[in-house]
């Protein structure tokens, strides 16, 4: 339970802002989300006033935003403490998007890490295979993040190869993430 509302709260966050990493939520959707979460909060009636102007760069959004990703930071936490003995590699896949979200990349590498030895411990499957691109792919954002290129471009060869051995698209964004990566390379040589 704790992981999925980590999960939701993360995701929605994520839907907020300036730069949302996914699509925005619908200014009516967004206020009803916003309604229901913020309800006891005195500064709700100027976050609607921000969402219903389609401001993403208003002081009261960037706050609820951060609000969003507190509440993910306790329930992933609270997950893991409550974790036991079971392997739960996207747990950690989501809580490294959690602080690459919130630019915290040291962290978000360290998840990613422990993402990549949990997946190393279930039987090999396409939902191990998965959770490995996954890994890979998001270690090269957060190397590229930290201006680590060389490191980037080799986990991301990595997922790439691990998708093309799985036989489908698990991330189409890999090969042309890949690409810009190598291009980068090139330009600085």
């Amino acid at each position: 339970m704790y992981y999925e509302l980590g999960w939701e709260y993360r995701e929605r966050a994520a839907s907020f802002g300036m730069r949302p990493r996914i699509a925005p939520l619908p200014p009516e959707e967004a206020k009803r989300y916003a309604s229901v979460v913020w309800k006891d909060d005195p500064r709700l009636p100027k976050l609607l006033t921000e969402l219903a102007e389609n401001q993403h760069s208003g002081p009261v959004e960037k706050a609820f935003k951060e609000y969003l990703l507190a509440k993910a930071g306790e329930n992933f936490d609270e997950a893991v403490t409550r974790k036991g003995t079971h392997i739960m590699p996207d747990l950690f896949l989501s809580r490294g998007v959690y602080f690459l979200d919130k630019g915290d990349m040291h962290s978000a590498k360290k998840e990613f890490l422990t993402e990549l030895d949990e997946a190393s411990g279930l039987p090999y499957s396409e939902g191990q295979q998965e959770a490995l691109i996954a890994c890979h792919y998001n270690l090269a954002v957060a190397e590229q993040r930290l201006g680590h290129s060389k490191e980037a471009l080799s986990w991301i060869t990595l997922a790439e190869e691990e998708q093309d051995k799985l036989g489908r698209t698990v991330l189409p964004e890999i090969t042309a993430a890949r690409q810009k990566l190598e291009s980068l390379a090139t330009s600085f040589h």
